[in-house]
């Protein structure tokens, strides 16, 4: 079957899907309520899957982790500052299995440069449907959507199978802050241009 995207006149530019599959892949500027507790669901199961865990941090777009921690504001800081996000769901029998969270026309400020990007903050696909290329899928949805912009991203220095996915997608290293996930976790920067 051939990818395809396409607009979906119900919501008017605020939505548009790509399908590859039995896989949706849906670009919604705000998250609609009915896909709102999936991506609950996703976020408490993989939270402790980051480094560190999300409910640890002070949001979504925290630049250092070698700082004290949060005062345990917990998962629904996270949550909800994604909820001010732009969404790229994949969603499988009406079923969200996916979803990838972005700032659009952001400004990063690291090492004295200044990058004006899309800021993808969140990437998660559940468990149960890693390894089919779903990420992968979702960044392309994300590049087709919005065309003509720069992406950015942070992930930590171990994390091989993000960094490996985002050096296939041309991004290139732009930060690298040593140690400030814990000893030999570094946070890593990754951009990428609209050429």
């Amino acid at each position: 079957m051939n990818d395809k995207y396409e607009k979906n006149n119900d919501t008017v530019d605020s939505e548009a899907n790509y399908t590859s599959e039995k896989v949706r892949f849906v670009y919604q500027k705000e998250l609609q309520t009915s896909y709102q507790t999936d991506v609950w669901e996703i976020l408490c199961a993989s939270e402790k899957e980051f480094i560190p865990p999300l409910s640890e941090r002070k949001g979504t777009t925290q630049q250092s982790f070698s700082e004290e921690k949060d005062d345990n504001t917990g998962l629904t800081l996270y949550y909800q500052q994604m909820l001010q996000q732009e969404f790229i769901l994949a969603i499988e029998n009406e079923k969200v299995i996916g979803f990838l969270t972005f700032i659009p026309d952001h400004i990063i400020d690291l090492e004295s440069n200044k990058y004006k990007c899309d800021y993808v903050s969140t990437v998660i696909v559940s468990s149960e449907s890693r390894g089919a290329g779903i990420a992968r899928k979702m960044y392309h949805a994300l590049f087709e959507n919005r065309k003509g912009n720069n992406f950015a991203t942070r992930t930590w220095s171990t994390n091989y199978s993000h960094i490996h996915l985002l050096k296939k997608m041309e991004f290139k290293l732009i930060a690298l802050l040593p140690n400030d996930r814990g000893e030999g976790k570094d946070t890593v920067y990754y951009f990428k241009d609209s050429n």
